[in-house]
């Protein structure tokens, strides 16, 4: 079940409502989290920084195999249906200019959202509303043409079990072609304001998670590479850190 959660409320209408996605075993608390002591819950910095922003996490189930009975895991077009109509459903998300913000496999659900928004509005006015709202869009460390690990884990299904979720991540799958193939050609005609982190740190025991060519969907906006590996660079910890500079500078546009 996709839960929505708001962070902060304004006083008045918001300037911008901020919707930050997670990936792959993600939370809608925790992957925002530092690893400092106290933990530092990011998103709600920017409506201290901008107190006309509202800001929303959204969370669901996502694990990445299938050993464990007490989560399960959608594909991603399915995710990206869910969370589309619970962000719908929420009359105050789509009473102003909507940002999106997607760590990991996060990214790629957002561009399956605008894509299954695009076919819904040829008959629904909630939907074509939804698509003019959304201006901006972050992707860090999305891995737009699929990832290693994913790959590894279908290989070896049989004994990793790999969830829904993890099959729809195998490297160079025609699946995720095709989503960023429709998605360059949508978004140069919608005037979309990209930011696009990338990782160049490798995690303990995987290795690298995404890849540089797979971070880079191939938009105009050039990837700016981040020191943080696919864990890390999602969490700040301070806001003199590049993460949280460049997504300020985003939001602030």
């Amino acid at each position: 079940m996709a839960e929505l959660r708001q962070v902060n409320k304004c006083r008045s209408t918001p300037r911008l409502n901020v919707v930050f996605i997670h990936g792959l075993s993600g939370d809608p608390v925790k992957t925002w989290e530092s690893d400092a002591l106290p933990a530092q819950f990011w998103p709600s910095w920017l409506h201290t920084d901008y107190g006309d922003v509202s800001v929303w996490t959204v969370g669901y189930d996502a694990p990445k195999t299938r050993w464990s009975t007490a989560k399960t895991a959608m594909a991603i077009q399915d995710r990206a249906s869910n969370i589309l109509e619970r962000l719908l459903a929420t009359q105050q998300l789509m009473e102003t200019e909507i940002a999106l913000i997607g760590h990991s496999m996060g990214g790629l659900i957002i561009k399956q959202m605008l894509r299954t928004a695009e076919s819904l509005a040829l008959n629904r006015p909630d939907a074509a509303k939804f698509l003019d709202l959304v201006r901006r869009v972050a992707f860090i460390a999305t891995p737009h043409a699929g990832s290693g690990q994913a790959s590894l884990m279908d290989t070896l299904r049989f004994f990793a079990r790999p969830s829904a979720a993890s099959q729809g991540l195998v490297r160079n799958s025609p699946p995720l072609r095709d989503l960023n193939l429709w998605y360059r050609e949508w978004a140069a005609t919608r005037n979309i304001v990209h930011l696009i982190l990338t990782e160049t740190k490798t995690t303990k025991i995987v290795g690298m998670v995404v890849k540089p060519d797979s971070s880079d969907p191939g938009l105009l906006t050039r990837p700016i590479p981040i020191d943080a590996d696919h864990l890390s660079i999602c969490r700040p910890a301070t806001k003199n850190s590049d993460i949280y500079i460049q997504v300020k500078k985003l939001l602030g546009r």
